[in-house]
C-alpha cells in the first residue's frame, strides 16, 4: 500500500463501520486487493465488474474490519 492509501485506511478505521475506498481505476483496485491479501486479509468478494457500472472488491482485514475497494467510472466520482 502506498503511503496515501495507508493514511486513508487508518483515518477511516476509527469510525468502526465498513469502509469504502474509491480508487482511480480497475488496476488500482486489483493492486490494493493483492496487497491486502499478502498482509493477511481474507478476500470476501473478489474484484469484478458490478451491475452499477463500477468495479469493486471486498475484504476483511486481520482485525475483522470490512473493506470495499471500488472504482466508479462516472466522472463525478473522479479522484484528483
Amino acid at each position: 500500500m502506498d503511503g496515501e492509501t495507508h493514511r486513508q485506511f487508518i483515518a477511516v478505521l476509527f469510525f468502526g463501520a465498513p469502509v469504502r475506498v474509491v480508487q482511480d481505476g480497475q488496476i488500482k483496485v486489483d493492486e490494493i486487493i493483492a496487497q491486502a491479501r499478502a498482509a493477511g486479509a481474507q478476500v470476501t468478494n473478489p474484484p469484478a465488474d458490478r451491475a452499477w457500472g463500477g468495479y469493486s472488491a471486498h475484504f476483511q482485514d486481520p482485525d475483522g474490519h470490512l473493506w470495499e475497494i471500488a472504482w466508479n467510472p462516472d466522472p463525478k466520482f473522479a479522484i484528483g
